[in-house]
């Protein structure tokens, strides 16, 4: 009985490696058939020589079975590491669940890439088409160079608006990391970037930082934050006061907080709250609103760890309290 269990158990084993075409660490098995095979062999030696006394032959079956075994335990000692590396079948599902979120999650990224692409460049583009009109409207030739002038600090303006956007695209693909960044920088930046707008609308901007000036951050997500709150400030101006901005920053725990507020028509949130941060979403018969602007603002702060949180007016203006997380800097 114990000859057959021995014989029966590598038989099994050799059908089993054979029809399973993936098995890991086939020569580790084949191995084991071999010491199993010997074992039982042995054994059947032992009821051999109760009857017929074949000691040479058992003691070189001894032999041999001892040498495999040896080999055995050798395989078995260069395999085993590797064997620790291998994932079980519920570390498998778990690493094919992330995977397929971490895909899903790219492919959000890469239709906000678009968002960010189309609407962070409407503004510059419109200011060129705006200064293209002054320019035939202007007469003399100082006038004409002045608007030339004006041109050319919006096309360098478009040009670098166009490398942080390439910035972003690096970003999504985990090619920049987060900085250390002035929020009094980034705002320069947008600021430059509206100035023509900003003149025209004689909008006024207030700033106060008490000393919570840094962040750690992404620069093209910061950038793009301040670029959309403050172009939605300028583009939905109330036109019987004069436009007003203010962003003040204060320390929190973990990073800052940003008060932004502007003086302008307002969302009648007690209709629009659910809505107001939605992708597509237009609030006011504006012809140039897309829609993407708070819904990028939230996006971008919310899957760093912030939160973002808007009170509104119609008439009155717009408040919005947005607490940043400092990142880990690579």
């Amino acid at each position: 009985m114990v000859f057959m269990a021995y014989f029966s158990i590598p038989a099994l084993l050799f059908f089993f490696v054979k029809k399973k075409k993936e098995v890991p660490f086939k020569g580790v098995a084949a191995l084991f058939i071999l010491f199993i095979l010997f074992c039982g062999i042995t054994h059947l030696m032992d009821a051999i020589i109760f009857w017929y006394p074949a000691y040479r032959l058992n003691a070189i079956l001894l032999m041999i079975t001892a040498i495999v075994s040896w080999i055995t335990v050798g395989a078995l000692i260069k395999v085993i590491p590797i064997a620790f590396t291998l994932k079980t079948t519920e570390e498998l599902e778990t690493v094919i669940k992330d995977r397929t979120h971490e895909l899903t999650q790219q492919k959000n990224n890469l239709s906000d890439i678009a968002h960010i692409l189309s609407h962070n460049l409407r503004a510059p583009i419109a200011n060129l088409f705006s200064l293209f009109e002054i320019y035939d409207l202007k007469e003399s030739d100082q006038e004409r160079k002045e608007t030339l002038d004006k041109l050319k600090f919006v096309v360098e303006s478009l040009n670098k608006k166009v490398d942080r956007m390439a910035e972003v695209v690096d970003w999504q693909t985990g090619e920049v990391t987060n900085q250390r960044l002035l929020v009094s920088d980034s705002i320069k930046v947008v600021l430059d970037t509206f100035k023509p707008l900003i003149e025209e609308t004689q909008t006024k901007v207030n700033l106060s930082f008490n000393n919570a000036n840094s962040i750690n951050y992404p620069k093209p997500y910061l950038d793009s934050l301040f670029n959309n709150l403050i172009g939605n400030s300028i583009k939905y101006r109330d036109p019987d006061k004069i436009n007003e901005i203010s962003i003040t920053t204060s320390k929190t725990k973990d990073g800052i907080l940003i008060d932004y507020s502007d003086n302008g028509i307002g969302i009648d949130l007690e209709k629009y709250r659910d809505k107001v941060f939605g992708l597509n979403q237009t609030f006011h018969e504006n012809k140039d609103a897309q829609g993407i602007g708070l819904y990028l603002v939230k996006h971008h702060v919310e899957s760093l760890g912030g939160t973002i949180d808007i009170e509104s007016k119609v008439g009155v203006g717009t408040k919005f309290k947005i607490n940043l997380k400092n990142q880990k800097l690579d």
